[in-house]
């Protein structure tokens, strides 16, 4: 049994790396002594009833009153992480290893890190940030970090994903996916589904929530009877509050906001249809979910997502009006849906938590013995 702190500055942010973080003490607390290195005391009693794992009782080391103050919010995000990063590093030598689930890390021995996207200055990833001082910044957080690429071996969520880092740093990380609640409890048959879609993300501009109302709006126009359930929390910004009110005044749209877990999954297990919006998602917790209970998702032919859905042609869009042509082959065909359904890889020995505790723990076991050797 190995000592082991794992690093996250705030596990109650409520996206999957928080899933990915809270699966991994779960999986790692019954082999070895897990401490969580975070900036405030989580309540793990409320997140274990969401992500539905078992982290009672985990021992807590908070990174001190500068992080503490950082974590409740930083537009410099970087240099904030950096702080974390400098804090995690100080503390390093009371372990036998450091895990970091959020992300690049570097302590004294390395670090296995757990990478959901390139936290640096990338130019081979899609999303890299324009602003005119991003790389001022990023040398200046390196820096405080003490970042050393390749010090320690790196996981990853897609093997798209894994492909932008080896672009970015020269190193290929392997892919380790998510853990997703596969089959939580039965859906409905197909028939008794309701014929409409579900949509699940922050309703914010990079999920593009707005083009899932864009685009069943005009398959209604076409002559289909459909429905859209919006499923997120608004991120307080005009476009959020621009969907809410285009929500209200569209009868075949209904606006559920945040929702339980018992009410997500009642949702997908209910409705036939996913559609997500985001590009370039990294992995796509909420496309996986929606292929675990036994929805057909429609997806942007980018990022992450294009895996969960087996790569299926008939499943991925790269604009509006093909998302369209698509979906109105698929819904206007039995056969097609029933096709579908039966190629979509198998979410629980793909993404199910069982599998991920499984691959998880034997990384961490290949990681300790080559730092004991």
């Amino acid at each position: 049994m190995a000592k082991i702190g794992i690093y996250h500055p705030d596990v109650e942010r409520g996206g999957g790396a928080e899933a990915v973080c809270l699966h991994m003490i779960d999986a790692l607390c019954s082999v070895h002594d897990v401490t969580l290195l975070t900036a405030s005391r989580p309540d793990f009693t409320t997140l274990d009833d969401h992500y539905m794992t078992n982290t009672r009782g985990t021992d807590v080391q908070l990174l001190g009153t500068i992080a503490e103050k950082l974590a409740d919010g930083m537009s410099m995000y970087k240099i904030r992480h950096a702080v974390f990063a400098r804090a995690v590093r100080k503390r390093s030598e009371n372990y036998d290893g450091i895990i970091s689930a959020f992300n690049e890390l570097t302590v004294p021995g390395g670090a296995l890190q757990y990478v959901h996207h390139p936290l640096y200055r990338c130019l081979s990833s899609p999303e890299e940030e324009k602003e005119l001082f991003g790389c001022t910044r990023d040398i200046v957080a390196k820096k405080i970090a003490g970042l050393e690429l390749g010090c320690g071996p790196m996981l990853t969520n897609s093997e798209w994903m894994a492909s932008i880092l080896e672009s970015c740093w020269g190193i290929k990380p392997s892919v380790v996916y998510p853990p997703v609640k596969a089959g939580e409890s039965a859906g409905k048959k197909w028939t008794e589904r309701e014929n409409g879609f579900v949509a699940v993300g922050r309703i914010a501009p990079d999920k593009r929530t707005g083009l899932a109302i864009d685009i069943v709006k005009q398959l209604n126009q076409k002559g289909n009877d459909l429905t859209l359930h919006l499923i997120g929390q608004p991120d307080g910004s005009e476009y959020a509050l621009e969907v809410q009110n285009r929500a209200k005044e569209l009868n075949f749209v209904e606006f559920h906001g945040e929702v339980s877990r018992d009410r997500l999954i009642s949702l997908l297990n209910s409705v036939r249809y996913g559609l997500h919006t985001k590009k370039h998602e990294h992995f796509g917790m909420a496309v996986a979910e929606m292929v675990a209970s036994g929805m057909i998702p429609f997806v942007p032919n980018s990022g992450g997502q294009v895996e969960i859905v087996g790569r299926e042609t008939a499943l991925t869009y790269s604009s509006p009006k093909e998302a369209i042509n698509i979906i109105e082959e698929v819904i206007r065909s039995q056969a097609r849906q029933e096709e579908l359904l039966r190629s979509l890889p198998d979410p629980k020995s793909r993404y199910g938590p069982e599998r991920f505790t499984t691959e998880i723990q034997s990384q961490v076991d290949t990681w300790l013995n080559t730092k004991t050797r």
